[in-house]
């Protein structure tokens, strides 16, 4: 399961995890988290954790964004892939972007440290997709 947010409505929806979104990137520690995130077991018990907590994400992904754009008229970023790390109490651990833009590096940073509900096990790795603002008019 993905999270898809879309920061100009400042809504998250879950979705499936398309095959493309767990492909390398070509940068080094994304792609070390991407493969973990691949052999992690899709248990019942991820799948419901993954789902109770997109409320969570999404505020959390909020913040994180908030605090790294001024967001105006017409807001602009491509869209990015973000793994994070979880520890067993639930606090991030790591968080990488498939690209090393200063936005990425900025939400990276910003992300470590954030607190999630505990998961069902340790490491657990989430996909968060941040998607593009969608275009007004």
């Amino acid at each position: 399961m993905t999270l898809v947010v879309s920061i100009g409505l400042l809504t998250a929806i879950p979705g499936e995890t398309k095959k493309s979104d767990l492909a390398p990137s070509g940068r080094a520690e994304f792609d070390a988290l991407i493969t973990r995130l691949g052999h992690q077991t899709a248990t019942r018990e991820s799948q419901a954790y993954l789902k109770a907590t997109v409320a969570e994400t999404q505020k959390n992904l909020m913040q994180t964004v908030l605090g790294c754009v001024t967001l105006s008229a017409n807001p602009s970023w491509p869209r990015t892939r973000f793994v994070l790390q979880l520890d067993a109490t639930g606090a991030v651990k790591a968080a990488r972007a498939e690209t090393d833009t200063t936005l990425a590096v900025c939400l990276e940073k910003r992300w470590v440290g954030m607190r999630y509900k505990e998961p069902p096990f340790a490491p657990f790795y989430r996909l968060v997709i941040l998607e593009p603002p969608a275009r007004k008019g």
